[in-house]
């Protein structure tokens, strides 16, 4: 949890203030740690992840419920779920059906999976149906770089980099 935490307050170091964050923890239910907002109070969110402590048991189905119900709404351009775990799951619910609520809603999801012992199926899927991207990791030393990394393809998404040639469109 100690790596998780890190590598959440890495991500959110490349933010700007125009972006938006927000962070679910989830054991058995899940909790918000900073609900969805503009990056204007990093130290504010940084302190809030590194609150985050660990509990009993691993439920997803709620937390993606969580973090879609959040997001489905927010006016922005790009919405990206990194889901952080090891893929075992207390309960199941309809993963499959929340992907392609979460994709009419113009959200994508990338999954880490931690662990020899992760439900590695599960997060493959996962990725796939939310139109992101798949991590697999034994250790926990590299969550913080995945995250990094993740977050900045994420950002990618939004900017627009290619050459171009400015017009006199009026005198």
């Amino acid at each position: 949890i100690a790596l998780a935490r890190e590598a959440a307050v890495q991500a959110t170091s490349i933010l700007s203030p125009y972006d938006q964050v927000g962070v679910v923890a989830f054991d058995s239910s899940a909790a918000w740690v900073v609900e969805t907002q503009k990056v204007e109070d990093l130290e504010f969110i940084q302190g809030s992840i590194a609150s985050i402590q660990a509990g009993g048991g691993t439920n997803i189905f709620p937390a993606l419920q969580v973090a879609y119900s959040s997001l489905k709404d927010v006016e922005t351009k790009y919405k990206h779920i990194i889901l952080l775990t090891d893929g075992q799951s207390a309960t199941s619910g309809d993963y499959y059906y929340l992907a392609k609520r979460m994709q009419q809603s113009g959200i994508t999801m990338s999954t880490v999976a931690v662990g020899d012992g992760a439900d590695i199926l599960l997060m493959q899927q996962l990725a796939e149906w939310g139109g992101g991207r798949y991590y697999f990791t034994n250790d926990a030393q590299n969550v913080p770089r995945i995250f990094t990394k993740e977050t900045m393809k994420a950002l990618r998404h939004y900017l627009v980099e290619e050459e171009f040639y400015p017009g006199i469109s009026s005198s």
